[in-house]
């Protein structure tokens, strides 16, 4: 703290402000205009223009690839779906139902679809275990499906009407998940 009086002696402690003194000079407006004429704009320093300049070009890049980019790992996750097969194993006393059960939670596992309900759920499995053939339920077979067959069973549960959503969410009543 700074004395006001500018006095020397014992009196000097009786006399400090209450707050804080600020020194003639740039204020706080000034300090940052300068900082950023200095460092951002750099404007007497090529070597910070040049990586300033590269900066933004790599930023304008990166904003214009961007939707190129997203659009093309979409394909590539699509395209690993649609080889991806789900497969679980038939254990004792299973039957086609909680077969398919675990298999499209093994699918949700990995692509999760926090849109679905109950109803759905159940109206999913019952349309994939008629995809299981019989010759291949045996207790300790290895039954799969494929990801795209998922998929599309998925979304032709989004297009339920409200009485079938109905008569699916009666069916789901004692299915536990």
């Amino acid at each position: 703290m700074k004395n006001l009086n500018n006095k020397k002696g014992p009196e000097e402690s009786n006399i400090l402000t209450n707050g804080p003194v600020f020194e003639f000079g740039p204020g706080w407006g000034d300090k940052t205009k300068q900082w950023i004429r200095k460092y951002i704009l750099a404007a007497d320093c090529s070597l910070c223009r040049n990586t300033r300049y590269v900066f933004v070009a790599a930023i304008i890049i990166i904003i214009a690839v961007w939707p190129q980019f997203k659009k093309m790992a979409d394909q590539q996750r699509s395209q690993y779906i649609d080889q991806l097969n789900i497969s679980d194993t038939v254990k004792q006393g299973d039957g086609k139902i909680k077969v398919s059960r675990r298999i499209l939670a093994n699918f949700l596992s990995s692509w999760p679809d926090p849109e679905l309900s109950k109803a759905q759920m159940v109206f999913i499995e019952t349309l994939l275990s008629k995809e299981i053939p019989d010759y291949k339920f045996e207790k300790d077979s290895t039954i799969g499906l494929p990801a795209e067959l998922i998929k599309s069973t998925i979304l032709k549960s989004k297009s339920l009407s409200p009485t079938q959503i109905q008569y699916w969410n009666d069916a789901a009543k004692n299915v536990s998940f």
